[in-house]
């Protein structure tokens, strides 16, 4: 195409990126014969579509070797299902607090880049902490219930549409008003207000990074980006144990 002029570069894309390989619970090649083959569909049958996305997302970095584990899918459905509990907790009439709208800008600059950088897995580690933060709240402002929707629709695409939908009190048949061709939530860094910590990660007991975020984040984003900075020594490891100190250390033991 680029000898006959059609396109501007002799690269057919600005930028590569190889996916990993999934491997059985057991941690070794999926092999009929090992009998640790993960059937999808049963998966899907048993935790529903947006669950099962969140944890292909969240499941490892898009480009290591991870193995699948149950547990991880568990915490997917148990976000799922928060999410639908959060829906109960809406106000039309609550203004939108500074501290929450500074959480919010927060989240949404790191989910941003997270995404354009293909780190899913923090990202969904992201909307954790964030889901964490709107059950805190007596009450949801619509506003930021809303951008939170727009914000999860691309892992979460049924549950997004479905809460957008009995949000508006739209018909389910109109698909002119699908959350899917709404705009991205504005970014405004200068309503952030946060408080920054250091974290120290060590592997094996030796120490392999140091890392800044935000203060107070949970456990789960915090290992998931400890995870992303010391990944070189993670690479054909084995993960035996964890230990999140918050706001200050993760601790990873692998084999």
């Amino acid at each position: 195409m680029y000898d006959q002029g059609h396109v501007p570069t002799p690269e057919p894309y600005q930028k590569r990126t190889n996916g990993g390989i999934l491997l059985g619970p057991d941690g070794s090649k999926m092999s009929k014969s090992k009998g640790n083959v993960i059937n999808p569909k049963e998966k899907l049958d048993e935790v529903g579509a947006d669950a099962l996305r969140f944890y292909m997302a969240f499941i490892g970095p898009y480009e290591a070797t991870t193995a699948w584990q149950d547990g991880g899918l568990k915490a997917c459905k148990k976000l799922v299902d928060t999410i639908f509990k959060l829906s109960k907790k809406v106000s039309k009439d609550l203004e939108v607090s500074e501290k929450l709208e500074s959480q919010f800008q927060a989240y949404l600059v790191e989910l941003t880049g997270l995404i354009e950088s293909l780190k899913n897995n923090v990202a969904v580690a992201k909307i954790m902490t964030f889901s964490n933060h709107l059950k805190d709240q007596e009450a949801i402002p619509a506003d930021i219930w809303l951008r939170f929707l727009q914000t999860i629709a691309p892992f979460a695409v049924f549950t997004s549409e479905e809460l957008w939908y009995e949000y508006h009190g739209y018909d389910s048949t109109d698909s002119s008003k699908t959350i899917h061709k709404t705009s991205w939530p504005e970014i405004k860094p200068e309503l952030i207000k946060t408080e920054t910590v250091t974290i120290v990660v060590q592997v094996n007991g030796k120490l392999r990074a140091r890392f800044e975020v935000a203060a107070g984040l949970d456990d789960n984003t915090l290992l998931e980006s400890a995870k992303e900075e010391v990944g070189k020594w993670l690479e054909g490891k084995q993960i035996k144990f964890t230990k999140v100190i918050p706001d200050k250390m993760v601790t990873i033991a692998v084999k």
